[in-house]
């Protein structure tokens, strides 16, 4: 199998390992807030990267310190990723309704999560949801078993 282009129009349905309707075998009951995830495009993941990636090039140093802050890419990768959600509801009860605003990256048009929306996620979950929008954005394991193979 050859590498396979991304598939920006995608999504899966994920719910939280900390979601107490979610089953130890991945399924899960009705009541569980379900997260609608989307895949980055190039453009999106590079400008995630590149703009929270800081370089240290001191004199004294052989090498380039690299620092990468984490939690603002987690929240700007959940910021293009999260396309929706299901039951996700505030401290009364009530459902936080999902909500985007248009921003554009190198011209093109993006529909993100609205950042008063956005901060209503809990950070533990937000950094889940990251690892699975990061997921989907990374070679699959068949894709690299072939390029090994040769």
């Amino acid at each position: 199998m050859a590498i396979m282009g991304l598939n920006t129009e995608a999504t899966v349905r994920y719910v939280s390992d900390l979601d107490p309707c979610k089953k130890k075998d991945g399924t899960w009951k009705p009541g569980a807030t379900v997260w609608v995830i989307g895949t980055l495009d190039s453009y999106t993941e590079g400008r995630i990267k590149d703009q929270l990636t800081n370089y240290d090039i001191s004199e004294d140093k052989d090498e380039p310190t690299v620092r990468i802050n984490i939690h603002d890419a987690a929240i700007e990768a959940c910021r293009f990723g999260i396309k929706g959600w299901e039951k996700f509801q505030d401290d009364k009860g009530n459902e936080i309704k999902f909500e985007t605003t248009t921003t554009f990256i190198k011209g093109r048009k993006y529909q993100v999560v609205k950042d008063s929306t956005l901060a209503q996620i809990p950070s533990e979950i937000l950094m889940e949801l990251y690892r699975v929008i990061k997921d989907k954005n990374s070679v699959s394991e068949d894709e690299t078993k072939n390029s090994e193979e040769g």
